[in-house]
């Protein structure tokens, strides 16, 4: 078969050393007579590369010939499970070598409004586009051959990247909090977080991010109304009182307060109803604030779904709007990021 083969291929054979030392070395191993076609045994295409191991009489190689590539294994279950861990190795090794994967992960977008902002993108036979949807927080993943044309590669995924570019958070296959950590440690900044409504979610998601993330921690607090909040920080009652607590001025002032208090280069507030229903489904309102010394923006959301969903989103939301606010700097030549 492996002679039919290489005449196949229009290619000549040779006699491969690797695959006779594994055949012989068998027969050895297992105090066995050598047989005579053990030659054969060794004669591969030239080029090939071979797939054989001591513990088993049979081989296989794989070779890449014009455009495609192909796989000779043994018509021999027993050795095929022997050789499986190299038939693995030599189909990842094949895999990376004929095509290449860029991810992009979004955030703020459904998976299906997505998809229509890229449209024109997904008829390109040359690109494969796959998404993978949590919540609002999406993986894509563009796969091509990497034979393709350098500049066509780079204006197809630029082009993605434009259309999408608001709803980017990252360039690699990473949670938001670990992206947040890496800001926060590229320039060198602290940060600290007060949570009402994602029940300190945010905190201990960005602390398992990485094991020195408390490096870049200022400090936490948990707060479920104005006695909490008012037994930690020095906020004005006629702002709670006038506004409510959870409103646009009482977000504000508590996330100035911390500012002053940890004395940290960036804040995240959360501050929104802290009670869920026992039904599957609830309904909540947020006010999420991120900033610095030199600015507060308050962002008013509405959130939608069980439990779970709803404090994943909160967190998620919080997180993306600071990725969004430290990588601002980087376009006012303030910090390299």
């Amino acid at each position: 078969l492996k002679l039919m083969f290489s005449k196949y291929l229009k290619t000549l054979t040779y006699k491969d050393n690797k695959i006779s030392n594994c055949v012989i070395n068998f027969f050895k191993n297992f105090n066995l007579n050598l047989k005579n076609e053990v030659e054969l045994e060794a004669i591969i295409p030239v080029g090939a590369t071979p797939i054989c191991s001591d513990l088993s009489e049979y081989n296989g190689f794989w070779i890449k010939n014009l455009d495609k590539v192909y796989l000779f294994l043994p018509n021999d279950l027993e050795s095929i499970n022997v050789l499986m861990y190299q038939i693995e190795d030599v189909m990842l090794s094949i895999g990376s070598s004929l095509y290449k994967i860029n991810i992009i992960k979004t955030f703020g977008i459904t998976d299906k409004d997505l998809l229509i902002l890229i449209k024109d993108k997904l008829t390109n036979n040359d690109f494969q586009i796959t998404t993978y949807a949590n919540n609002l927080d999406i993986t894509l993943t563009i796969r091509y051959m990497a034979s393709l044309e350098e500049s066509y590669i780079r204006e197809f995924i630029s082009n993605i990247y434009s259309k999408l570019n608001k709803y980017i958070y990252a360039d690699e296959d990473v949670s938001m909090f670990k992206v947040v950590y890496d800001l926060l440690k590229l320039t060198k900044k602290t940060l600290c977080v007060a949570e009402s409504s994602s029940y300190g979610l945010i905190t201990n998601e960005f602390l398992k991010s990485n094991s020195d993330a408390g490096k870049y921690f200022a400090n936490s607090i948990f707060f479920v109304n104005d006695k909490s909040i008012n037994n930690i920080l020095q906020i004005n009652p006629s702002i709670i009182a006038q506004y409510g607590l959870v409103s646009v001025e009482s977000t504000y002032e508590i996330s100035v307060e911390m500012l002053e208090k940890y004395k940290s280069d960036y804040i995240i507030c959360t501050c929104g109803d802290t009670k869920f229903s026992n039904n599957n489904f609830d309904s909540i309102k947020c006010f999420i604030a991120v900033g610095d010394t030199e600015g507060i923006h308050v962002y008013k959301n509405n959130f939608a779904g069980n439990r779970e969903d709803i404090l994943q989103n909160i967190a998620k939301s919080a997180m993306f709007y600071l990725i969004k606010k430290i990588k601002q700097k980087d376009f006012l030549n303030q910090n390299i990021v």
